[in-house]
C-alpha cells in the first residue's frame, strides 16, 4: 500500500509541476530569433539568420536542430515549439522523479520543487533552451553514483558535449565534474573515453569555424565586448543574483540545500556538481548578469535538484518541501499551487521578468488554437515590412519581426546578436543599462554596405571598411577559399580587433 501511494504522490506531483508549466507557457521573442534560421535551413537557404550571409545568431545548436527536426513536418512556429518543450520537459520530470532518487517519494519532492521554481515554470515554455538543458542535466546526474569505469566517463563525457551544445556556458556545469571523474582513474583509457564521449563537441567546433568562420556563436561578442568599468559590471551582476534571491527565493533555496547536502555527504560528484553550479552563477556575476531574470538560473537550480533527489538519505530530499511550503505561505505563490502565471515581477536595474512581459501576447492560455500569424506588433511590422525584396532595415527585437519578415529582407539588429560587424563594436551607451542587450550605433555608410555581398567601400571610414572586408569574405565568400579560412582564423583569434580600436578612437 505505502509502494502504491508513494507512486500516487509522484504522479501528482509530475502532473502538478507539468500543468503549470502548460499554464505558464508563452514564447520569448528570442525564440524566434531561432526559428528564422530553423525557417531559412528547413527551405534550403543554410543555417542563416540573414540568407545573404552565414552568422551563428544561435546559442544552442543542438535545441535549434531538434526544433529543425520537428518543423521540417510541420512549418509552424508556435505550436511546434510548444510541443517540443512540453515533451521534453515532461521526459525531464519523469526522469527525475522515477529513475533518480531511490524512492517516489522523494521524487515527488524534487517535482514539487521544480513546481516552486519560477525559473523552471516560467521559461519551460518558453521556446529557448530550457528543457532540454533540464533534461540532459537530469540525465548527466543519473550516470552519477555507480562504479567509475573509463566507459561511464565516457558517457558522462557524451552527455556533456550534448549540453554544451545545448548552451556554451554550460561547460562550467559539467567542468568540476569531469575534472574529478578523470582524477579518480587516471588512466590513458579513460582520457581516451572521455575524448571520444567528447566528440560531437569537437565536431560541432570544426563544423561552426568551417561554416561561419568561428568557435563561438555572434551572441558572443555581442554580449560581451563592452568596455562598461569593472564595478559597475559587478554592481549588475549582484542585482542580476539578488532578483532571483528576493522574488524567486524557491530556486536560490534549492541550490543553497544542495550545498549543505553536498558538503553532508561528502561525496566527491555531489561537491562537483555544486562546485559547477556556483562557478556557473558566478561567472554570469562577473559578467553582468542577464537582462532576463531567473532564465539562466533554470540550469543550475535543476543540476543542484538532481543531486538533492538522487542522494541517499531521505532527509535531503524531505528538507525540498519546507521550501516549497515557505513560497506559498511567505506571499509568492508558486503557479504550481495556484499562482497567476501572469503575474509580474518588478524590475530593476535593467533586470525583469521576461516571461510575465510576454506573457499577455504569447501565452497558450490566452491563444489556445488561435495563435496564427505574428502574435506582436514587432511581427506584424515584420510581415507588413517583409514583402519588398532586397530591403535593408535596422530593427531592434528581431525574434518575431524578423520571421515574419521572410528570407527576402536583409535585418540589422542593432543590438549585435545577429550582426557580424556590429557584435564587435562597443556598445553605444556607457552603463549596462539591459545587460546582454546592449544596443549599438550603425555607422556611416553601414546600411548600404550591407545590401550586397561585396559592397564595404559604403562604409566611410577606412579602418572599419578594411575590417569589414574581411567578415564580407568570411561570411559570405565560398565556404572553401583558403584565403578565407585563414582570415576566419585571423578573425577568431582577435587579430583584426586594432582596426575596431582605431576607428573607436576617431
Amino acid at each position: 500500500m505505502n509502494r502504491i501511494a508513494a507512486r500516487a504522490a509522484a504522479v501528482f506531483a509530475i502532473a502538478l509541476t507539468f500543468m503549470a508549466v502548460v499554464r505558464s507557457a508563452a514564447l520569448l521573442d528570442d525564440t524566434y530569433i531561432t526559428l528564422r534560421t530553423v525557417d531559412n535551413w528547413v527551405n534550403g537557404y543554410g543555417l542563416r539568420w540573414n540568407i545573404v550571409e552565414r552568422v551563428q545568431s544561435y546559442t544552442h545548436p543542438l535545441w535549434l536542430f531538434l526544433l529543425a527536426s520537428v518543423y521540417l513536418f510541420t512549418h509552424e512556429p508556435y505550436y511546434t515549439t510548444l510541443a517540443v518543450c512540453f515533451v521534453v520537459t515532461l521526459a525531464a520530470l519523469v526522469l527525475l522523479v522515477f529513475a533518480l532518487p531511490r524512492s517516489p517519494w522523494m521524487g515527488a519532492a524534487g517535482a514539487l520543487a521544480l513546481g516552486a521554481s519560477h525559473a523552471f515554470v516560467g521559461f519551460a515554455g518558453g521556446g529557448l533552451e530550457n528543457p532540454l538543458s533540464a533534461l540532459l542535466l537530469v540525465v548527466l546526474v543519473l550516470q552519477l553514483g555507480r562504479e567509475r569505469t573509463p566507459r561511464r566517463l565516457g558517457w558522462l563525457g557524451f552527455t556533456s558535449a550534448l549540453l554544451i551544445l545545448t548552451r556554451p556556458d554550460f561547460a562550467l556545469l559539467v567542468a568540476p565534474l569531469l575534472a574529478v571523474e578523470l582524477g579518480s582513474l587516471r588512466s590513458g583509457a579513460a582520457l581516451r573515453a572521455l575524448a571520444l564521449g567528447l566528440a560531437p563537441l569537437f565536431a560541432w567546433e570544426l563544423f561552426s569555424f568551417v561554416y561561419y568562420g568561428a568557435l563561438v556563436p555572434n551572441t558572443a561578442p555581442a554580449k560581451l565586448h563592452h568596455h562598461v568599468p569593472k564595478p559597475m559590471v559587478l554592481e549588475q551582476g549582484r542585482a542580476w543574483l539578488l532578483y532571483t534571491v528576493r522574488y524567486d527565493w524557491a530556486t536560490a533555496l534549492v541550490v543553497l540545500w544542495a550545498a549543505l547536502v553536498a558538503l553532508w555527504k561528502r561525496e566527491r560528484w555531489q561537491l562537483a556538481c555544486v562546485a559547477g553550479a556556483l562557478a556557473y552563477l558566478f561567472y554570469f556575476y562577473r559578467i553582468g548578469g542577464d537582462y532576463s531574470a531567473g532564465r539562466l538560473w533554470m540550469a543550475p537550480m535543476v543540476l543542484a535538484l538532481a543531486v538533492v533527489v538522487r542522494s541517499s538519505s531521505a532527509v535531503a530530499a524531505a528538507g525540498l518541501l519546507p521550501i516549497v511550503l515557505s513560497t506559498f505561505w511567505l506571499g509568492v505563490r508558486p503557479v504550481a499551487l495556484g499562482g497567476d502565471p501572469s503575474a509580474g515581477l518588478p524590475g530593476t536595474r535593467g533586470v525583469w521578468d521576461d516571461h510575465a512581459f510576454y506573457f499577455p501576447h504569447t501565452s497558450l492560455m490566452k491563444l489556445g488554437l488561435h495563435a496564427k500569424g505574428p502574435l506582436i506588433d514587432w511581427g506584424h511590422w515584420g510581415e507588413s515590412e517583409g514583402h519588398t525584396p532586397g530591403r535593408t532595415l535596422v530593427f531592434r527585437a528581431v525574434g518575431q519581426f524578423g520571421y515574419f519578415a521572410g528570407p527576402s529582407m536583409h535585418i540589422i539588429d542593432d543590438l549585435a546578436l545577429c550582426d557580424p560587424l556590429l557584435s564587435h563594436l562597443s556598445p553605444s551607451n556607457d552603463g549596462f543599462l539591459v545587460p546582454g542587450h546592449l544596443g549599438r550605433a550603425i555607422p556611416a555608410g553601414y546600411i548600404e554596405a550591407a545590401r550586397g555581398a561585396h559592397t564595404p567601400n559604403a562604409l566611410q571610414n577606412a579602418s572599419l571598411r578594411e575590417y569589414f572586408g574581411n567578415v564580407v569574405e568570411i561570411t559570405r565568400g565560398p565556404i572553401w577559399s583558403w584565403s578565407r579560412l585563414v582570415k576566419a582564423f585571423y578573425w577568431s583569434t582577435g587579430q583584426y580587433e586594432y582596426l575596431i580600436r582605431r576607428y573607436e578612437r576617431r
